[in-house]
């Protein structure tokens, strides 16, 4: 397959004349796409970034496999892609791998179980044509299908909400989530990129975000660009991916404490969390009005027991007391 051809415009202007106005005075980019064991996911998206409206000659995709088993290269350069292999397992590592495999001058993330929309790449890359020191541009995620508990508990949980993300409190300074954001390489020239510090962990993104402002760069979000992401389908998944964001709460804890105050070793939230669904659990399974509500405060239990598990072992590796 060709990687990744010109489009045909709408109307009668021809693709070969609509990629050489398109073309003048636009940045190279390279989207990076880090996966393990994704090759369904790429199935779907893939095929969505051909969709992507960007003069093909300024854009190369570039998918980053992180020790599949699964025949994730394949469906890649089935696809049209290139192909790095990451060996060393977690996503910091992987996405590592892809922005200094690229060589364009912004690199764009892309989540695997992500599907962007065709003027992704055009609104996101409009905010750097008059800021040069702007160095991310986020996007807000937005949950594909519904379709099982574990789906619409993470919505209904706000665990992806990247909303609140931008929101400052006590543990967190505002940040960008990796998926669908775009960055000038310049500045992650500057910063040396993401911290592979962080192993299997995540928080990656909030990270390198928090330590480009620190050298004086610029991060902005842009609610109004949306990407569809299709949410963990199971429980187990779920859990899994919510004691990450508990280890990463704890690195980030270790590293940042200095600036975000020394004195703030707790987050009390989680615990009421795990509370109020403990006290809540037999009453909704008694009583819920569908079978969300009967088990919403019993995966409320569970969702908080697992990112609490995260924390502790996170705290304990980095030698904080973080509880």
């Amino acid at each position: 397959m060709t990687p990744f051809a010109p489009i045909a415009a709408d109307g009668p202007e021809t693709s070969a004349e609509w990629v050489n106005r398109r073309v003048q005075n636009r940045p190279t980019i390279t989207v990076v796409i880090c996966a393990r064991n994704a090759a369904g996911h790429l199935e779907r998206s893939l095929p969505a970034l051909r969709q992507v409206i960007y003069p093909r000659t300024h854009l190369r995709v570039l998918v980053v496999d992180n020790g599949s088993t699964d025949g994730t290269a394949d469906i890649a350069r089935s696809h049209g892609a290139a192909v790095r292999h990451c060996r060393r397992p977690g996503v910091v590592h992987a996405r590592q791998r892809g922005w200094r495999a690229a060589r364009s001058e912004f690199v764009a993330f892309l989540d695997a179980d992500c599907i962007p929309p065709p003027d992704w790449l055009e609104r996101t890359l409009r905010p750097f044509e008059d800021d040069p020191r702007l160095a991310a541009a986020g996007v807000r995620l937005v949950p594909g299908p519904v379709r099982t508990l574990a789906e619409r508990h993470i919505v209904e949980a706000g665990i992806l909400d990247t909303d609140r993300f931008r929101e400052r409190n006590a543990l967190q300074f505002p940040f960008l989530v990796t998926a669908g954001m775009v960055l000038r390489r310049a500045a992650l020239e500057e910063v040396g990129g993401f911290d592979t510090a962080l192993g299997r962990a995540t928080g990656e993104d909030a990270d390198l975000c928090w330590r480009l402002e620190r050298a004086g760069w610029r991060t902005q979000y842009l609610p109004e660009v949306e990407i569809v992401h299709h949410h963990r389908s199971t429980i187990l998944q779920m859990l899994r991916q919510v004691r990450w964001y508990g280890m990463a709460s704890a690195f980030l804890f270790a590293r940042w404490r200095g600036e975000l105050g020394w004195w703030r070793y707790t987050d009390w939230q989680v615990y009421r969390r795990l509370g109020r669904g403990a006290v809540q659990a037999l009453p909704a399974l008694l009583g819920g009005e569908d079978r969300y509500a009967r088990v919403r405060p019993l995966l409320e239990v569970l969702d908080a027991a697992a990112f609490l598990t995260g924390k502790w072992e996170g705290a304990l590796r980095n030698r904080v007391l973080f509880l």
